[in-house]
C-alpha cells in the first residue's frame, strides 16, 4: 500500500504535515498492526539513523525525520532517497 499527495508548497514544514498525514491516513485504513513505516524523499539520506541529511527543496538539514514519525506512531521507521524506488 502507498499513496503519493502533491505539495501545495515545496518547503518543509508543508512536506512533514503531508507526509504525518498520509502515514496516519495509511495507518488507520490497514485494518491491523503494522510492522513499520517506509517512506521516500529527495535528499541526501542516512539510511541507518533515517535522518535527512540535506534536501535543498524542503530546507532540510539534519532532520531527522525517521525519529520524527517514529515518536508520531510508535512504529519503526525507514528513510530512503526517492530515488531509489
Amino acid at each position: 500500500m502507498g499513496a503519493r499527495r502533491p505539495l501545495a508548497r515545496r518547503d518543509g514544514e508543508t512536506a512533514l504535515a503531508a507526509i504525518v498525514a498520509v502515514a496516519a491516513e495509511l495507518i488507520a485504513a490497514a485494518g491491523r498492526p503494522l510492522l513499520g513505516i517506509g517512506i521516500n524523499t529527495p535528499g541526501l539520506i542516512d539510511t541507518a539513523s533515517g535522518t535527512v541529511l540535506r534536501a535543498v527543496g524542503f530546507g532540510w538539514d539534519e532532520f531527522p525525520l525517521g525519529a520524527t514519525l517514529q515518536r508520531r506512531f510508535g512504529l519503526p521507521v525507514y528513510v530512503a532517497n526517492d530515488s531509489h524506488s
